[in-house]
């Protein structure tokens, strides 16, 4: 049982707080059983990727709150470019925290709009032997978890994980977003759901649970709640007034 007193574990970002990846977990850890570690490196804004010093701190918080970690990877990953190079340094600076997930985005920028077959078995080519090098750096297939996307279709990678053995991080915010059956998605895919993303979209993305649909948020937590979904849930949301109302509309539900 979580911290909500469901099978499933609730779980925040983290980058709830100003502050760095520490100072989020510290004050987060009475709230949350899981701290998505939300991971960039980017040229012009700097690296959050934590260091040795920070890993063992990270690790004591871990142990004194009874709290996992689920790392998100940095950047949008296909096999040809150095996307692949900074998942498995991300890979490196975390592993000692054991994750129980490891989230990734597929770069489907290729497969955007309309695309023909061909171009879409490259891609599928191309993706999957990127998740193959992952794994190898992993160990176990099921800690990687490929998350769906708006823009183009996530029943382009169903193939990569029944082949490969991986799991999903199910992103109810951005199924919603394109205005796709969520509870449909969730219903096929939730056996190899080790993550699930929940956020509101409002004006924008990754807003507050707060001005989602009250009954399809409804819908999916009895979902998860009927199926003794045991995985976690997380409010991925990067603000603490979103954090806390995000929160709230799910303790209002459940």
């Amino acid at each position: 049982m979580d911290r909500t007193g469901h099978h499933w574990h609730i779980g925040a970002t983290s980058c709830v707080y100003s502050g760095s990846i520490v100072e989020n977990v510290r004050r987060l850890a009475l709230e949350v059983d899981d701290v998505e570690l939300v991971l960039f490196d980017v040229e012009g804004y700097g690296c959050n990727f934590p260091t040795s010093a920070e890993v063992a701190e990270l690790h004591a918080l871990a142990c004194e709150y009874d709290l996992t970690y689920t790392v998100h990877l940095p950047r949008d990953i296909i096999s040809g470019n150095d996307s692949l190079t900074l998942a498995h340094r991300a890979i490196a600076a975390t592993c000692a925290l054991q994750p129980y997930a490891y989230v990734v985005h597929l770069d489907g920028r290729r497969i955007m709009g309309d695309p023909t077959a061909a171009v879409v078995h490259g891609w599928q080519c191309d993706a999957q032997t990127a998740v193959r090098e992952l794994i190898a750096a992993l160990g176990d297939p099921r800690k990687l978890c490929l998350e769906n996307l708006e823009g183009w279709s996530p029943h382009y990678f169903d193939g990569i994980v029944e082949e490969t053995g991986i799991s999903r991080c199910i992103d109810i915010g951005h199924l919603w977003l394109e205005g796709r059956e969520a509870s449909a998605y969730l219903r096929q895919h939730l056996p190899q759901t080790r993550v699930v993303h929940l956020h509101g979209t409002g004006e924008r993305d990754h807003a507050s649970l707060a001005v989602a649909d009250p009954t399809q948020l409804r819908i999916v937590l009895g979902m998860l709640h009927d199926a003794a979904y045991d995985g976690i849930v997380t409010l991925e949301v990067f603000t603490a007034e979103e954090w806390q109302t995000s929160r709230e509309a799910v303790l209002r539900v459940i």
